[in-house]
């Protein structure tokens, strides 16, 4: 029941990007300004980018792993979007990032954001790269392999961004997986992910069943 009440959020949260009918023709649009000058935009990669834990959330419940989250702004000249590399590992081999990714993060609505979900092409080049993002300067947003259906919807929620990925559309084979499941809770002294798979029959298979990984911010 849980999981459908958050689908109807989320559906509601896409609606809000959609336009109205009409039987007149719109003007003319005036000219978009760079995504990279939109206030919330700009708010939202401020409160992503630093170096995040989990160590107390793994202290006080051991269902949870200590990780490391760090995440940093790449190709800041770009105006199209911002751009995050996302880096992930166990806090025991920070060497050996368990996830590595690039955001696309732009606006679609008055209200909604997307984080679009790539994965780099050789990431063990890149692994570290959050301390030194100009080792990005010689990649491009080509190079990289767009998660289709991955998409994160973002919205304001008082000093909180909230959002998720939409229904079955994220497909993975983790673990015998059909498809998985993030939801996100961002704020400016951390964020919650709650990231779930499930099979075909609808049924978890991987992911915590209790709640998100609570990730404070730690620089």
């Amino acid at each position: 029941m849980k999981r459908v009440a958050w689908l109807a959020g989320l559906l509601l949260i896409l609606a809000a990007c959609g336009g109205g009918g009409g039987g007149t023709t719109a003007p003319e649009p005036a000219p978009e300004p760079a995504q990279t000058e939109d206030a919330g935009l700009a708010q939202l990669v401020e409160w992503m980018s630093g170096s995040f834990s989990s160590e107390q959330q793994s202290i006080d419940d051991d269902r949870f792993f200590h990780i490391q989250l760090h995440v940093a702004r790449v190709w800041p000249e770009r105006e199209d979007a911002f751009w995050l590399y996302v880096e992930q590992a166990a806090a025991s081999a920070p060497e050996s990032p368990y996830r590595q990714r690039i955001y696309r993060l732009t606006r679609l609505s008055d209200e909604v954001m997307e984080s679009r979900i790539f994965e780099l092409d050789g990431p063990e080049a890149y692994v570290g790269a959050w301390q030194d993002p100009q080792r990005f300067q010689d990649a491009t947003p080509d190079s990289l392999t767009y998660r289709t259906g991955c998409e994160v919807l973002l919205k304001f929620a008082g000093d909180r961004v909230v959002g998720g990925t939409l229904g079955n559309l994220c497909k993975s084979a983790l673990r015998g997986a059909s498809y998985a499941t993030t939801r996100v809770d961002i704020g400016a002294t951390g964020m919650v992910s709650w990231d779930q798979g499930f099979d075909a029959e609808d049924t978890q298979v991987w992911g915590s069943e209790v709640g998100g990984y609570r990730f404070l911010r730690v620089e």
